[in-house]
């Protein structure tokens, strides 16, 4: 898929299941790109043992894919990229994407890269989680933060954001969990969910159901004392800095 790599993968049985593996090789003359450093996953420990899906990595903002995200969204919404904002063409794309997040910031008060997006560092994740019985689904988001009182400030502006745009009528109210504030928006549906964001333990989460609430405690269970978790885990490398 491309001229400066080549890739290729393996898929076979194994005692647990599937393994698939992968290996990327630089081509002549040149070098991938450095990987995130190898760490011990804490969101684990906080995933439900009967998880469905869960995954963890390392630095997203860092990898600047939310900034080209947010600012591909910001262009769209504010109509921006027609004749009347050509992008100078002497600007590096770090710079036009900046200028998106400038532009946006005079409208809504808040840089959502410097006061939000780059805020997001050490682990990221989250997990996902069913009860087939009540038709009932919990999920959370969750990244480690530079600097908690600039992501906090950035989710208060939001949330006043939000309540104007809903013109008040989506409830959303506020709630302490682990030490932090948390926004709750009612979502209105049979099962009186909630969807939940703030920031707990000098994390952002973003949380369904009572998922936030145990990120903020100490669980009496967790995947990572999953019996099949483990024996998967024990096929794979010691040292990782990505898991799924």
């Amino acid at each position: 898929f491309s001229t400066e790599a080549f890739t290729g993968m393996t898929i076979a049985a194994d005692e647990p299941g599937f393994r698939v593996e992968t290996v990327t090789m630089a081509a002549e003359g040149e070098t991938l790109p450095a990987g995130a450093d190898n760490f011990e996953s804490e969101l684990v420990t906080k995933a439900p043992e009967d998880s469905l899906l869960f995954m963890s990595g390392a630095d997203l903002g860092a990898t600047g894919a939310l900034d080209v995200l947010g600012a591909t969204v910001i262009s769209l919404a504010m109509g921006m990229g027609g004749p009347t904002s050509t992008p100078d063409p002497d600007a590096t794309a770090e710079d036009y994407i900046a200028e998106q997040y400038e532009a946006a910031e005079s409208l809504i008060g808040i840089n959502l890269q410097t006061d939000l997006f780059q805020q997001l560092s050490g682990e990221y994740g989250g997990w996902l989680a069913a009860n087939l019985e009540t038709e009932d689904a919990s999920g959370l988001f969750a990244s480690g933060v530079e600097d908690a009182e600039t992501v906090s400030n950035a989710l208060m502006q939001l949330s006043f954001l939000i309540q104007g745009a809903s013109g008040a009528e989506t409830p959303l109210t506020t709630r302490e969990v682990g030490g932090g504030q948390v926004y709750v928006i009612e979502l209105g549906d049979e099962a009186g969910s909630t969807l939940e964001f703030g920031v707990v333990d000098d994390f952002l989460v973003i949380g369904k159901g009572d998922a936030v609430d145990r990120f903020g405690d100490a669980p009496e269970d967790s995947l990572a004392d999953n019996t099949q978790f483990q024996a998967v885990m024990d096929t794979l490398p010691v040292e990782y800095n990505g898991l799924t």
